[in-house]
């Protein structure tokens, strides 16, 4: 089981595959022996079911890390962020910042517009890292960071692992 953090940058076209809990990513063919009067036949199913099952588990654990260490203002890019990554839940991939401002936040640089050199760009102009950092507000998160994945891998690798282990398990 892996997980990708991953972002989409404006411009750049991405095909999300919209995946429900009753779709499984993992698919192994069962197996039939035949060798003279033997005859065995095994089914993966079950195993499949569990890996599908750790698989979520497991990418659900880390979006609801990652949230502690994201930049909260409104909420609405921790809602659209957690959106996007739920829409990809078991495929191994965690949406870990969602567009429009999701590159800038995670990396913690200040964009601006190529042209101008502002904030603020004008429609269809390019925006361009500027190497200021960020200062994150730490009134309604305590313990933000630009590249929130990472801090919670930091924090929570243990706890990941813990929980896909269950969920292989059936001890969810």
């Amino acid at each position: 089981m892996l997980v990708y953090p991953f972002f989409i940058m404006k411009g750049r076209r991405v095909r999300l595959q919209v995946l429900t809990m009753a779709e499984n990513i993992l698919k192994l063919k069962d197996l039939s022996i035949k060798d003279g009067n033997v005859h065995a036949e095994i089914s993966f199913r079950r195993i499949e079911k569990n890996c599908n099952r750790a698989q979520f588990a497991l990418d659900s654990a880390v979006m609801t890390s990652m949230v502690k260490f994201m930049p909260l203002q409104s909420g609405v890019f921790i809602h659209v962020t957690r959106a996007m990554s739920a829409a990809l839940s078991g495929t191994g991939r965690v949406c870990a910042a969602a567009p429009p401002m999701g590159r800038f936040l995670y990396e913690g640089n200040a964009m601006v517009d190529e042209e101008t050199g502002s904030a603020w760009a004008k429609p269809n102009h390019r925006k361009v890292l500027s190497g200021k950092k960020l200062q994150y507000s730490t009134h309604a998160n305590p313990d933000v960071t630009a590249h929130w994945f990472d801090a919670a891998k930091n924090a929570d690798l243990k706890s990941w692992i813990q929980q896909a282990q269950n969920a292989m398990r059936g001890n969810e």
